[in-house]
């Protein structure tokens, strides 16, 4: 689900030949989100990715949301974070 969204997210962002792939997340990263914890993102949502990556403000405002996105639907259907969490 990561990986294509990651590929997704490359092939359709005009500037993605500037950067590898792997700037948006490595294969270790979407490990580590797949392994977090329903709770801890259900509280801190896309904030809770970007703290597991260390990554930085910029890219979390650039690709947290997205890859929160995709964890919530999985584990919760159809729903929508957007009543939760406010999109930054």
């Amino acid at each position: 689900m990561l990986t294509a969204w990651r590929q997704q997210t490359y092939d359709t962002d005009p500037i993605g030949f500037l950067y590898d792939i792997q700037d948006i997340i490595t294969e270790d990263g979407i490990g580590l989100i797949a392994k977090m914890s329903p709770s801890q993102l259900h509280r801190d949502g896309p904030d809770a990715i970007t703290k597991e990556l260390k990554e930085t403000l910029e890219w979390g405002s650039r690709h947290a949301w997205g890859m929160f996105e995709q964890v919530w639907w999985h584990d919760h259907g159809d729903s929508s974070p957007v009543h939760t969490y406010e999109r930054q």
